[in-house]
C-alpha cells in the first residue's frame, strides 16, 4: 500500500467518520470519494463529487475540497455554495475556510433576503455573520442599485457599509458620495460625508441635466407612499427652474422644507411668474408656501421683507405679516400686515394693507416724500404699481425743493403711477395743508429708513462637474 495515500472506498464510513469527530468545528456530510494524504508533512483529506461540509453556522457545498481536519480548515473548489442558518447564501468559484472565516473568490454572490451583493472577492465570517470586500461591489435591492470600491456587510442587522466612489441609484435619486450606510430591509440610507444627488428622471440618458443637489450629510427613507429625505451641513441645488440653498433640507413626497438656523434659506422658482423666497424656515409644496424669520419675497418686480409669509397657489395670494416692507421702484411701503392677490394673465394684481400704513421715497440722504394712513389698497401689473389708495387719517409730507416742506391731511390719498413713476396725486375730502421749512428729523407715523436694507436675490449656482 502507498505510504502517501490511503483510499477509503466504502462511502457509508465517510459519514460516520465525519459525524464522530465531535471535537472538530467542521463536519463532513457527504462526498463521492475521500482520500487521506500528506501535504507539506500535514495530513489532509481530499474530497470529490457532491461534497457537503458544515460548521455550526451553516452548510458548504462544492465539487471538490481539500480538508485540514486538525486545523479546522478547508479549501473548496468549483460551484461553491454556503447556506447559512440565518438564510445567507454565498456562491463562488473557490472558498478558503479556516476557523470560521471564509475567503470566497469570484465572481462572488451574496444573497440575503431581498438584497444581492456581487464582488470579485469576499471575506465572510460565518460566526460573526459579517462580510468585507475591497475589490469593488454591486448591490441590488428592490429600492435600487448600489456600487462602490469597497464595503462591509452585517447579516444580523442586514446592514451594508459602502466606501469609495459610492453610487446609489434609487427610484428618486442618483447619489454619489464617498461613504454610505445602507439598511435594505428597512429601506434606509445614511450618508455621513459630502455628496451629490441627482433627480433620477432628469439624470438617466441626460448627463448634462441641471437637476442636482449638493449636501454635507444625508438620510433617505423609502416608504410605501413616498420617499423621505433629509440633507444637512450645507445644501444647495438646482432642479429645472427651481434653485435652493439652505443649511438643511427635508423632503417628503412633493413637500420640501428648508432650514437655516445660522443664516438664510433660499428657494426660487423662475418658471412663469417667478417667485423667490428667503427665510430662516421655508415650506413649499404644490399648493402652498410658508416662510418664517427674516423673510424676503421677490415676485413681479417687487421685493418684500417680513417676519412671515404665506402663499396659496389656488388663488395666488401672498399674505405678509410682521410689519412687512415692500420695495417697488423708488418707493418703500410697509404696514402691520399686507395681502397681495396675484390674478391671472391679463388682469391687474391687488394689494391690501391694514394697520399703520406708510409709503416713502428718498429725496436725498436726509429728506423723504412720505404718505401714511391706516388702510391701503392698490393695483399692480408685471411692471410695478399702477395705483394706490391710502385712507384713514391720511397724511402726506412732500419735499418740493430744498427750501419747502408740505404737510397735507385728508380722508384719502389716491396715487397713480406710470411705468413705475408717480404720475398724479389726488387728496380726497377736505384736504388741509401747511408749508414749512424742511425739518429732516420730523416724519409721519410709521416711518422707518429701510432703504439701505433692501434684500438681494440669490446668485445662480453652478452645476455638477
Amino acid at each position: 500500500m502507498n505510504r502517501l495515500a490511503l483510499l477509503v472506498a466504502v462511502f457509508p464510513s465517510l459519514l460516520a467518520f465525519g459525524q464522530n469527530q465531535t471535537s472538530q468545528r467542521v463536519e463532513l456530510l457527504n462526498a463521492g470519494s475521500m482520500t487521506i494524504t500528506q501535504m507539506n508533512h500535514v495530513s489532509v483529506t481530499v474530497l470529490k463529487e457532491n461534497v457537503k461540509l458544515r460548521n455550526q453556522d451553516g452548510t458548504f457545498q462544492c465539487d471538490s475540497a481539500i480538508w485540514w481536519r486538525d486545523l479546522d480548515k478547508f479549501v473548496a473548489y468549483s460551484r461553491v455554495n454556503f447556506i447559512g442558518n440565518d438564510g445567507v447564501k454565498l456562491r463562488g468559484n473557490e472558498l478558503d475556510y479556516q476557523e470560521g472565516v471564509a475567503l470566497v473568490k469570484g465572481p462572488v454572490t451574496l444573497v440575503h433576503g431581498n438584497q444581492t451583493l456581487s464582488t470579485p472577492l469576499l471575506r465572510y465570517n460565518t460566526h460573526e455573520r459579517t462580510g468585507a470586500f475591497s475589490q469593488g461591489g454591486i448591490i441590488q435591492t428592490p429600492d435600487g442599485t448600489m456600487s462602490c470600491g469597497s464595503g462591509s456587510y452585517w447579516a444580523k442587522d442586514q446592514h451594508f457599509q459602502y466606501r469609495y466612489n459610492v453610487i446609489a441609484v434609487t427610484e428618486d435619486y442618483r447619489i454619489h458620495c464617498e461613504r454610505m450606510e445602507h439598511w435594505p430591509d428597512a429601506r434606509h440610507y445614511y450618508i455621513p460625508s459630502p455628496g451629490t444627488a441627482q433627480n433620477v428622471s432628469k439624470s438617466i440618458g441626460n448627463e448634462n441635466s441641471e437637476g442636482f443637489l449638493r449636501f454635507g450629510k444625508a438620510w433617505v427613507w423609502i416608504g410605501k407612499d413616498s420617499t423621505i429625505s433629509a440633507f444637512s451641513m450645507g445644501v444647495e441645488g438646482l432642479d429645472s427652474t427651481i434653485m435652493f440653498q439652505a443649511d438643511s433640507l427635508y423632503k417628503k413626497g412633493e413637500s420640501t422644507s428648508l432650514y437655516s438656523t445660522n443664516g438664510i434659506a433660499k428657494w426660487a422658482d423662475w418658471s412663469g411668474d417667478s417667485l423667490e423666497i428667503h427665510g430662516t424656515y421655508i415650506f413649499r409644496n404644490k399648493a402652498t408656501a410658508n416662510a418664517e424669520g427674516n423673510v424676503a419675497t421677490f415676485a413681479k418686480g417687487l421685493v418684500c421683507k417680513s417676519e412671515s409669509m404665506n402663499f396659496n397657489a389656488a388663488d395666488s395670494t401672498l399674505h405678509f405679516s410682521g410689519k412687512p416692507f415692500v420695495w417697488a421702484d423708488e418707493y418703500v411701503l410697509h404696514s402691520d400686515s399686507l395681502r397681495w392677490y396675484q390674478h391671472n394673465s391679463g388682469k391687474l394684481d391687488s394689494l391690501y394693507g391694514s394697520g399703520l400704513v406708510h409709503i416713502s421715497k428718498p429725496i436725498d440722504s436726509l429728506r423723504f416724500d412720505e404718505m401714511s394712513g391706516h388702510f391701503l389698497s392698490g393695483l399692480m401689473d408685471s411692471i410695478g404699481i399702477k395705483s394706490l389708495n391710502i385712507s384713514g387719517n391720511a397724511q402726506a409730507s412732500f419735499q418740493p425743493d430744498s427750501n419747502r416742506s408740505s404737510l397735507i391731511q385728508c380722508a384719502e390719498i389716491n396715487l397713480e403711477f406710470d411705468e413705475g413713476k408717480l404720475h398724479k396725486v389726488r387728496f380726497v375730502k377736505n384736504p388741509q395743508g401747511t408749508v414749512t421749512s424742511p425739518n429732516p428729523t420730523i416724519h409721519l407715523p410709521g416711518f422707518s429708513d429701510e432703504f439701505a436694507q433692501r434684500p438681494a436675490r440669490m446668485e445662480a449656482i453652478s452645476g455638477l462637474k
